[in-house]
């Protein structure tokens, strides 16, 4: 199933539909899904008026998993509307170009489809066995690698 038939599921949903009637200004800002947990996308949605997200699961039925969350941001940083028409460069292919550079065994494998300083990103990260975590950004338009690093577990801190 590919992300927009995720994405119409959800719009399909009781829960959405609710809480869309709610949340009129509310769009989508993002995918998320651990890879080696299930085959259910967490699928997010922005509500700028009250700076909160509210996510819905995507699975065998669709459900809120969490409604009107503050969201970690700085403050001045806004969060882009994710449109799926801009991503041209599918996660099968965004995974390949990861393996091509990445020669680690990934124990986890976190996916996040998200927009990032105008760019409709993939954001991957992934967990080695060697106990490190690999962050790979790909502009899902072009395929074209935006960032990469690659930081031990231990001692690991944000720069």
């Amino acid at each position: 199933m590919n992300l927009n038939e995720f994405l119409e599921r959800v719009e399909r949903s009781q829960d959405f539909t609710k809480w869309k009637k709610d949340n009129p200004k509310s769009y989508l800002c993002s995918f998320f899904r651990i890879l080696e947990e299930n085959d259910d996308w967490q699928i997010d949605f922005y509500n700028p008026k009250s700076d909160t997200m509210t996510s819905f699961l995507a699975g065998d039925t669709v459900k809120v998993i969490d409604k009107d969350s503050k969201i970690f941001k700085h403050k001045d940083t806004e969060v882009e509307e994710l449109r799926l028409k801009d991503v041209k460069f599918e996660l099968e292919t965004a995974m390949a170009r990861v393996d091509e550079i990445n020669n680690e065994k990934a124990i986890k494998r976190i996916i996040i489809l998200q927009k990032i300083n105008k760019n409709t990103t993939w954001n991957l990260t992934f967990i080695t066995a060697a106990f490190s975590i690999l962050n790979v950004k790909i502009d899902a338009g072009s395929g074209e690698i935006l960032e990469q690093s690659i930081k031990p577990i231990i001692g690991y801190k944000e720069d």
